[in-house]
């Protein structure tokens, strides 16, 4: 249990990214004039996972970067480490989901079209926003790692 290293609360920030990238898709999709049905509502669990999914794949990027750089690395050396391993997963998983929801999006049924078109904006949108404001949590809590800060200070 070592709190310098412990990552419990960079975890609500990626859950406000996942709130942010949920709110932005169903925003846009809204504005876009796609219409909203029961099923559609489904798709922030989705998105919550996806979301999950992806943070745990950067922080797990960050904790290697520490035994392939060392401890003593800046923390931009580990930030760019981490993004050139967890990016380029984040980045093909996510493509990969934006196609199949794209695809689905043909649908002849409304309720797939609607639901896989604001699941696809939420995809785009969470990868937006775990590499952008996921990453800046992430590199904020690398400097308080960096500091040897424990995690909850009295």
């Amino acid at each position: 249990s070592d709190l310098v290293l412990s990552k419990g609360n960079v975890i609500w920030g990626a859950q406000f990214a996942i709130v942010l990238a949920i709110g932005s898709a169903f925003g846009l999709m809204g504005h876009c004039g796609v219409i909203f049905n029961p099923v559609v509502s489904t798709s922030s669990l989705l998105l919550l996972g996806l979301g999950m999914d992806d943070a745990y794949v950067i922080i797990q990027a960050w904790h290697s970067t520490a035994g392939e750089l060392g401890r003593e690395a800046t923390v931009q050396e580990r930030m760019k480490r981490t993004y050139e391993t967890a990016g380029v997963s984040i980045f093909f998983t996510s493509i990969t989901d934006i196609v199949a929801f794209a695809v689905g999006c043909t649908s002849t049924f409304p309720a797939v079209r609607g639901f896989c078109a604001y699941t696809a904006t939420g995809v785009l949108f969470d990868f937006v926003f775990q590499l952008l404001f996921f990453g800046a949590v992430m590199a904020l809590d690398g400097h308080r790692e960096y500091c040897g800060q424990g995690e909850f200070r009295a």
